[in-house]
């Protein structure tokens, strides 16, 4: 054990190191993929799902070193973060990603009056995507993804539990327990209808948004209807894990240790995810962001679980953090740590996707004892 943290250690330092010079190579606030080893951006003025990502990053990265060069390009971010707010018609329940990462992280660490109400102002908006038939927060608007002519409103997805906790926190602040209403019954509704028996998730679910009842179950970004799309086992794992954190409800940590038992039962011994664990075995597609996503997960859940129920989370830790060292470049040929994610089964390509270095710093930050970003301390 001992040995493990050392060698933890030191992969953080080498992490640290890496984007200690990709934050003054990287001109995006928003960066999302890489080509050629540098880092593009969004169009102008656009606020994707991904854009809060470079900030946390830099928030993490403070939070370690306490250098100010971290902190100005984080404050950077969080200020430029909302201007998104200003058309929000573009903005779906991803404004949990975009919002906690960078202006809620603003205000727990600095304190900032502005970052508070810009947070209180994202969740806000998420709470408005709540379907009272259904009690679920609707994912996407009618010109993203899949066929733009198609109704979305019914459209629910297994990510939106990561977004839950902009609501835990704007309740906590607020004193208004609407936002926790609204994020308890969206995870309830969750752990009923994406949570299959065996531990695995659905990516999406499609209800009737007049009466509720559930419709269809799309492949999503996974192989196929009823597959396991990793990413999204990924996300069931931390967010039933954090929604467990807020509420302390046995059935959130439940379902989030279930599926994390299901995840590592179905992992390779490298440690590296493929993109769904149903796929064939050619093409070998694989995602390295799935990993150290369920891996943030898991270092929660251990901190809560049984004696008996540690030993496996802290063995499939170990081997996740394998997989996740096997897929990093601590060069200066690319701005990115970690590489070979792929955002979906079906078309596109192995690429760097800014929320696997995102994710891969917290967890090293995570066992170091460490919350969230947007939870003070």
């Amino acid at each position: 054990m001992e040995n493990q943290r050392q060698w933890e250690e030191e992969f953080l330092s080498k992490v640290y190191e890496k984007l200690f010079w990709a934050t003054d190579e990287v001109s995006s606030l928003k960066p999302y993929t890489t080509k050629d080893g540098i880092y593009n951006a969004p169009p102008a003025g656009k606020y994707h799902w991904f854009c809060g990502f470079w900030g946390g990053i830099q928030w993490w990265l403070y939070k370690f070193s306490k250098d100010e060069k971290f902190l100005k390009k984080a404050k950077a971010i969080s200020e430029d973060m909302d201007y998104g707010l200003t058309d929000f018609v573009q903005l779906d329940h991803d404004v949990g990603f975009q919002y906690l990462l960078t202006t809620v992280a603003d205000y727990e660490i600095t304190g900032s009056d502005r970052a508070m109400v810009s947070g209180i102002h994202a969740a806000t908006l998420l709470a408005g995507r709540f379907n009272l038939a259904g009690r679920y927060i609707r994912a996407w608007n009618e010109t993203k993804y899949l066929n733009p002519t198609e109704s979305k409103t019914g459209y629910a997805i297994i990510d939106c539990m990561m977004n839950l906790p902009l609501l835990f926190w704007a309740s906590e602040e607020t004193g208004d327990p609407r936002f926790r209403q609204i994020a308890e019954a969206h995870a309830d509704t969750a752990l009923r209808e994406f949570i299959r028996e065996d531990g695995s998730s659905h990516h999406i679910v499609v209800f009737n948004p007049e009466d509720g009842s559930v419709v269809d179950f799309p492949a999503g970004q996974g192989y196929a209807s009823g597959s396991s799309w990793t990413r999204g086992q990924g996300w069931a794992i931390y967010g039933f894990a954090m929604a467990y954190f807020y509420t302390k409800k046995k059935e959130y940590f439940e379902t989030a240790l279930k599926v994390a038992k299901n995840f590592l039962k179905r992992m390779p011994e490298t440690g590296i995810p493929p993109v769904d664990f149903d796929q064939p075995e050619e093409p070998a597609e694989m995602d390295s962001s799935a990993g150290v996503i369920a891996l943030c997960g898991m270092i929660d859940l251990k901190k809560w679980a049984s004696e008996e129920d540690q030993q496996w989370l802290e063995e499939g830790i170990c081997l996740l953090f394998k997989g996740a060292y096997a897929n990093c470049d601590f060069t200066k040929d690319s701005q990115a740590v970690l590489q070979n994610g792929k955002e979906l089964y079906h078309g596109g390509c192995q690429k760097v996707l800014i929320y696997g270095d995102f994710y891969l710093m917290e967890a090293l930050m995570k066992r170091r004892g460490c919350d969230y970003l947007f939870h003070k301390q």
